[in-house]
């Protein structure tokens, strides 16, 4: 098999021309030890190091968020040689340099080229841009310039057309709670839906968990008060945060990593003047995080403040493009004393942005509203269902 010589390392090279090379002409036994230490000294190294003798020729998009580190050798270990922000393009080489998994995806690892850089990355966070039966990226006949050029040009002239907006992901979801001696309209309560439990994270555990669970309706045994009252409960001795019901089945797992800071804070009540930000499934800046700012002003403090124009703005981004809503008047009850709280936050609907579950209280009742993520120009969060918990006095 033919190979090139200026692809060998710079000390395979060195040992050709060096004179030593040269002196093993003057004596077979030392020819032929010294083609022997050549020839170890190449297998050694391309053990070593994984052979780069491919030609990138499938383009890949980034969709990491935070964009995607190129390494130097197919390995985390390895030093970062650029890192390629979202939605850039790369060329990649059909050949894998071995397998690699996160906790969310499964792949491997290519050898790939972007702009000027070459270098290793991780395609569980790549999708091809290459249509499916044609040609792939010519060979880099002169540049790599020229070889980004034609990607590009690819990219934009042979893809398949544009596809429609995708559909917007799914906001009719039931909310309820674990609840015992319940005095509400029990009868709204379905218990035939998909319903899931939101639970808390075990111990030493950071994730948030969204368990498939039957929901049963169980007449209290030990009454509060002269009203009919029920109690809510699961086939799981543990008990959720929350329950949620579906039409259709959702995606089951891991729903929320928060790290430890983070569960500390919840639930979480922004007053007039403070700030935050919530995700959708990993604790990491990204454009898709959803800001949080409270404005107005406390006109009266004790058990249940009073507030004065109180409005809570929620922002992110579509792209480049910032989007900004009003929410308080959405979540909280119109005589709630105090701001609302934040209790959960995470993504049910599954589209990279997250939603929530608010709680505002009066004196003898809570409401709990569920929000989830429908991302327009002007929208960031929907109603998707209330649940009101009532006094039984």
């Amino acid at each position: 098999m033919l190979f090139n010589l200026y692809k060998l390392p710079r000390l395979a090279r060195g040992f050709l021309f060096s004179p030593l090379a040269k002196r093993a002409h003057s004596s077979p036994i030392s020819m032929r030890r010294e083609l022997l230490f050549f020839l170890l000294l190449v297998s050694l190294l391309s053990m070593a190091q994984p052979s780069q003798d491919c030609e990138p020729d499938v383009v890949y998009a980034v969709i990491a968020p935070t964009g995607l580190r190129m390494r130097s050798k197919p390995s985390t270990q390895s030093a970062v040689v650029v890192t390629v922000p979202y939605d850039s393009l790369v060329i990649a080489c059909t050949e894998t340099f071995g397998a690699f998994q996160t906790k969310e995806s499964k792949g491997y690892w290519r050898f790939v080229q972007y702009k000027e850089y070459q270098g290793f990355m991780y395609d569980g966070y790549l999708i091809p841009r290459n249509r499916s039966g044609q040609r792939r990226i010519s060979s880099l006949p002169n540049s790599k310039e020229e070889a980004i050029a034609e990607a590009a040009d690819f990219t934009a002239q042979e893809m398949i057309p544009t596809p429609p907006p995708p559909a917007l992901p799914p906001v009719d979801f039931t909310l309820a709670t674990e609840t015992y001696n319940y005095c509400g309209g029990v009868e709204a309560l379905n218990p035939g839906l998909n319903w899931y439990g939101i639970y808390p994270p075990e111990p030493l555990s950071s994730e948030y968990r969204m368990e498939k669970v039957n929901v049963m309706i169980v007449l209290s045994q030990q009454r509060m008060s002269e009203k009919m009252e029920f109690d809510i409960r699961t086939d799981r001795e543990d008990k959720s945060i929350f329950l949620v019901g579906s039409a259709k089945p959702l995606d089951r797992g891991t729903v929320l990593y928060l790290t430890e800071e983070m569960q500390n804070t919840l639930p979480l009540s922004l007053y007039p003047g403070q700030s935050g930000a919530i995700f959708a499934r990993a604790a990491a800046e990204s454009p898709q995080n959803i800001q949080l700012e409270a404005l107005g002003s406390v006109t009266a403090g004790g058990d249940c403040p009073t507030l004065s124009n109180y409005q809570l703005l929620i922002s992110t981004h579509i792209g480049q493009e910032k989007v900004q809503q009003e929410v308080a008047s959405m979540i909280r009850m119109t005589d709630a004393c105090g701001v609302p709280e934040l209790l959960w936050f995470g993504d049910i609907n599954a589209d990279g942005y997250a939603d929530a579950l608010w709680a505002s209280r009066t004196e003898n009742s809570a409401q709990f509203a569920l929000v989830v993520s429908q991302i327009t120009e002007d929208t960031i969060w929907v109603l998707a269902d209330t649940w009101n918990i009532q006094s039984c006095d």
